[in-house]
């Protein structure tokens, strides 16, 4: 038997995609919107799809103004599993970075592809390829392969000339390169030039709230773990509700924090690993997120949450990963925003992607000088490859999708990212780049590993002047230290 709405929309001239029916079934604020919609009589398409809906849900009021999302993955379907579903996955991912290549580097791309450089020699070509597979050769040469889908070659970077490209090139990204071809060898090229989508000077803005208003960044939470931090946490929430004096962080900005985004690992999960309910103080997954509740009831009461996913938490692993189901999300009052991993959203005219960031276990292997120690220079290589989760096939699983969700499309004001459990913050071609802390103490797989977390700290962005303060709470006696200054304006 269907939904009442179905046939009362039907009634109203609108047919729903099954998919679209399916999310309104699950959805009861984009129902209401949908509703609202109607009400106020915008015009609406006679088939309604799930990007119709999303639309709706795109930009709304929240209880300190407004927060627009502009992409979150959570409704998007998984392709089969085969082979053939990937297709669909990697072609977006070359034609999209493409793009941005095209645009920001012209100058360098003098051939449309593969097939049309290999009938030039005697000349520099340049042209956008994916990089299939890197090896280092016995003479400590870089040896790739290229191919963009109609044709592909042998790429190599001399001894010599590695250490100007940083980091070295990675498999599965996009880049451009530039060299000349072998006399004799057709397919063999000398790569003298790579370059990356990165981030340019004409995408290099700074969006500033109107309104002095801050937003507060943190992440793994690891509810139900028994190395849960619950003594410094609830420190935490007593200097939101101003009952705890934060060393060094004048009172009248603590009143101004209007918004909390934790980015992922909210619960330690169930089954995560082997042998993990040795390791828990909660073993139930329900129970895990009503603690979780439990534990962020008392932050004030007028203050947005956002809550994206991460490893741990009871979503589907491969990435994107969608929101948080309705069974869980139910247990939370209403001001708090589900969204998936990753999702780019803007509070205040500022723009924040927020990722859980499981892909920095392949990534920290790849770039010089990454570590968990020193995740964030990871994180800084994704945005010059303009691409979340590189790497096909290594630690970090992806769902076959008809777009891939991964890539930087839109260059953010911050970019947010968990799962290392440490705490780090840098600027990059002007985005704030932070590395998000934990609120779970080490773990006995971080001292075999003799992985020294940084837990119990946040970071408080004023959303205003993209300043950003280090609030430690991990001693007896919180302190904050001005750690990026503010944005001058107009310079």
């Amino acid at each position: 038997m269907q939904p009442d709405f179905i046939s009362d929309l039907a009634r109203r001239g609108h047919l729903l995609r099954p998919e679209a029916a399916k999310l309104l079934s699950s959805d009861d604020v984009l129902r209401n919107l949908l509703y609202s919609a109607l009400r106020e009589g915008q015009r609406l398409p006679s088939l309604i799809t799930p990007d119709d809906l999303w639309r709706l849900k795109g930009s709304y009021t929240t209880l300190n103004g407004e927060i627009e999302i502009l992409s979150d993955p959570t409704e998007h379907p998984v392709r089969n599993a085969e082979i053939d579903g990937f297709l669909s996955l990697f072609r977006s991912r070359y034609e999209t970075l493409s793009k941005i290549l095209r645009r920001n580097i012209p100058e360098v791309i003098n051939t449309p592809g593969v097939p049309e450089a290999l009938k030039e020699r005697g000349r520099d070509v340049g042209f956008i390829a994916m990089v299939r597979d890197v090896r280092t050769s016995r003479n400590g040469n870089l040896v790739m392969t290229l191919e963009d889908g109609r044709g592909e070659v042998t790429g190599i970077v001399m001894k010599r000339n590695i250490g100007k490209i940083n980091p070295p090139p990675i498999e599965d990204e996009v880049v451009a390169v530039v060299g000349d071809f072998h006399r004799e060898k057709k397919n063999l090229m000398f790569i003298k030039e790579v370059h990356r989508p990165d981030i340019s000077r004409r995408e290099m803005k700074t969006r500033l709230s109107r309104d002095e208003a801050y937003l507060l960044i943190t992440s793994d939470t690891h509810v139900g773990s028994k190395t849960f931090m619950r003594r410094e946490w609830n420190t935490f929430i007593s200097w939101l509700n101003s009952s705890v004096k934060v060393e060094g962080l004048p009172k009248d900005i603590t009143e101004r924090v209007r918004y909390l985004l934790i980015a992922g690992d909210l619960v330690d999960g169930v089954g995560i690993y082997k042998d993990q309910d040795k390791d828990l103080e909660i073993v139930n997954i329900m129970e895990q997120y009503e603690a979780l509740a439990g534990a962020l009831s008392a932050l004030p009461s007028g203050m947005d949450v956002i809550l994206i996913p991460g490893n741990h938490d009871a979503v589907r692993v491969l990435e994107p990963q969608p929101a948080l189901p309705k069974e869980f999300r139910n247990l939370f009052p209403s001001r708090f925003l589900f969204l998936g991993s990753p999702s780019l959203i803007s509070i205040k005219g500022v723009r924040i992607l927020a990722y859980h960031g499981r892909s920095l276990d392949d990534l920290i292997t790849k770039v010089p000088g990454a570590s968990y120690e020193n995740p964030i220079a990871a994180q800084i290589a994704m945005l010059k490859m303009r691409h979340l989760c590189p790497i096909y096939g290594g630690r970090t699983p992806m769902a076959p999708l008809e777009r891939d969700l991964l890539t930087i499309e839109e260059v953010p004001d911050i970019f947010v990212s968990g799962h290392v459990h440490r705490f780090e913050v840098e600027v990059y071609r002007g985005v704030v780049v932070v590395q998000a802390s934990a609120w779970q103490g080490q773990t006995e797989y971080q001292i075999m590993r003799n992985i020294q977390p940084q837990p119990a700290r946040a970071a408080l962005v004023g959303l205003h002047d993209l300043s950003v303060r280090a609030l430690d709470f991990s001693g007896k006696q919180p302190r904050a230290r001005l750690i990026k200054p503010p944005v001058k304006v107009g310079g």
